[in-house]
């Protein structure tokens, strides 16, 4: 899947979001609902996705492009 800083995500339920500060992780949250994030920053296998203010760092497998069918 190829998403950039401003598409739009799929964030099921269940699904586990990393808190960053520094070289390490801070917090971990699970989503309780299904959730539509803007991606903030796309790497190889972690997507950054504005949640509550802030970035919040999601597997790239566990989200789903709510672009273009035709990308």
């Amino acid at each position: 899947m190829n998403l950039k800083n401003g598409d739009l995500v799929h964030v099921p339920s269940s699904t586990t979001l990393t808190l960053k500060g520094g070289d390490y992780s801070t917090s971990f949250m699970r989503l309780r609902e299904p959730k539509k994030l803007l991606v903030a920053e796309a790497h190889e296998r972690k997507v950054g996705v504005l949640y509550d203010g802030l970035v919040w760092y999601v597997d790239k497998k566990d989200v789903y492009s709510l672009g273009d069918k035709n990308e």
